[in-house]
Parts: C-alpha cells; sequence; structure tokens
C-alpha cells in the first residue's frame, strides 16, 4: 500500500521528461545552426556552403569549428 501512496509520477513525470527532452533538443539544434545563422544575418557570400558544411559535417565537432570560423570570415560585397 505504500507504494500506491506515494506514486512513481506517473503521467506528470512522463510529461516533464518529454517536455525537458524538447527543451534540450531545441537548444542542441539551435547551437548546432549557429555557424549557419552567422552567415545568414552577415550576408556571407558563402552562406549556401557554409550551410552545407555544417549539415553534413557539423556533427563533428572539427566539421563545426570550420564552419564556425568560415562564416565569421570577411564577406565580399560586390561594389555597384
Amino acid at each position: 500500500m505504500t507504494l500506491l501512496a506515494q506514486g512513481d509520477g506517473g503521467a506528470a513525470g512522463a510529461l516533464a521528461g518529454g517536455l525537458g527532452l524538447v527543451c534540450v533538443g531545441s537548444i542542441s539544434l539551435v547551437i548546432y545552426f549557429i555557424p549557419l545563422m552567422v552567415a545568414l544575418l552577415r550576408g556571407h557570400h558563402n552562406t549556401l556552403a557554409i550551410g552545407a558544411l555544417n549539415v553534413f559535417l557539423g556533427w563533428t565537432f572539427l566539421g563545426w569549428v570550420i564552419a564556425l570560423v568560415w562564416s565569421f570570415t570577411q564577406v565580399n560585397r560586390s561594389s555597384r
């Protein structure tokens, strides 16, 4: 009877765990795509290539760092 009185969290515990997972996943995605966001915000001329590198090799820490550094390199602007 004591086990029933204390409970194990049930649906509330599962909801909290699921919400935590969604929060961690969302924050992880934002961090993962920081190089692409930086390139987009800066109007980088190689945004597509930076995004491709980020998507395909960003899961390796080295690929993510290279994409991040590349997104901060000088932006070539055409003079018209």
